[in-house]
C-alpha cells in the first residue's frame, strides 16, 4: 500500500510539473526571458552601438511591462526553437518564425501579432499595383522560395536571382529588373532607406502569420498574451512602433476580439 501511494504521489507531482502555470512562474521570478533571433532587420537586431532593436524587441517590452516584470532576452536560432522552449531556457519566443500547422503540432501560439507577405519593390515611377504587371517581366528574387511562389501565380514572370537584397536592388536601380519580389518585412525596410528611388507595392499577393511561441498547454500564459497583443492596438501604441519601424501603418493587424 505504502508504494502504491507514493507511486500515485510521483504521478502527480510529475503532472504538477507538466502542467505548471508558466505566468505564475515568470511573476514570481519577476523575469520574462524571451527568445529572439538578433538577426533579422526590423524585428530584431543590432544597431550601431551593440544594442538589440527592432519591432519585436518593442513589443517584447510591452509585454514584460503589463506583467509587472524585467526583461531577459536570450538569441536562439530557428533550428532550436522547439528545444529552448521545451527546455524551459525560455519563457516565450518573439521571433519573425511562421506559424504553421507542422509547428502547431509541438508547441502552442499566441493570436497572431504581425502578418508578413510576398510584395515587390518597383522603381519610383513604376505603376504596377499587382503580381500581374510583372507577366513577361525580370524580377529578381533572392531566395527560390519567393522565386517559385511568384512563377506559380504568374508563369509568365521571368526570375533573376541574386545573393543578397542588395545585389537586387542596384539591379533595380539600374533596369535591369522590373521589380524584387521578398517578404513585406525587409521591403519595407529597404524601401524607406531608397524612398527617392523605389516604392512598395504595399499589399502582399501572400499571408504569413506571426505568433508569440510558448510551450503547450500554458493557457493562462497564452490568454494574457492574446490580451496583451489586443491592448497594443486599442492603446494605439501597435501603430505607433509599426510605422517605426516599417515607416507605413499595418496591411492586416491583429484579430481584435469583441
Amino acid at each position: 500500500m505504502r508504494k502504491l501511494i507514493l507511486l500515485v504521489l510521483g504521478i502527480c507531482i510529475c503532472n504538477f510539473s507538466l502542467y505548471a502555470d508558466k505566468l505564475t512562474d515568470i511573476k514570481k521570478k519577476g523575469v520574462l526571458t524571451v527568445g529572439i533571433e538578433n538577426s533579422f532587420e526590423p524585428f530584431s537586431f543590432k544597431s550601431r552601438s551593440g544594442k538589440i532593436i527592432g519591432f519585436n524587441i518593442d513589443l517584447a517590452e510591452f509585454v514584460a511591462k503589463e506583467l509587472g516584470v524585467k526583461l531577459n532576452f536570450k538569441n536562439i536560432k530557428s533550428n532550436t526553437l522547439e528545444k529552448n522552449i521545451l527546455n524551459n531556457n525560455v519563457d516565450i519566443v518573439i521571433a519573425p518564425i511562421l506559424h504553421t500547422k507542422k509547428l502547431d503540432k509541438k508547441l502552442d501560439f499566441s493570436i497572431s501579432y504581425f502578418f508578413n507577405g510576398q510584395t515587390f519593390l518597383i522603381g519610383k515611377k513604376d505603376k504596377s499595383k499587382t503580381y500581374k504587371d510583372f507577366a513577361s517581366k525580370k524580377v529578381a528574387a533572392v531566395s527560390t522560395k519567393r522565386g517559385n511562389t511568384l512563377k506559380k501565380i504568374e508563369p509568365l514572370s521571368e526570375i533573376v536571382y541574386y545573393s543578397n537584397l542588395s545585389k537586387a536592388l542596384k539591379a533595380l536601380k539600374s533596369k535591369k529588373v522590373a521589380g524584387i519580389t521578398a517578404n513585406y518585412a525587409s521591403l519595407s525596410r529597404l524601401a524607406a532607406k531608397n524612398k527617392t528611388k523605389v516604392n512598395l507595392i504595399g499589399n502582399p499577393f501572400t499571408v504569413e502569420p506571426y505568433g508569440i511561441i510558448l510551450k503547450e498547454n500554458q493557457s493562462n500564459l497564452r490568454d494574457k498574451l492574446n490580451n496583451i497583443i489586443q491592448k497594443t492596438i486599442k492603446d494605439g501604441y501597435y501603430d505607433e512602433i509599426y510605422k517605426k519601424w516599417f515607416n507605413r501603418g499595418p496591411f492586416k493587424q491583429p484579430t481584435l476580439w469583441p
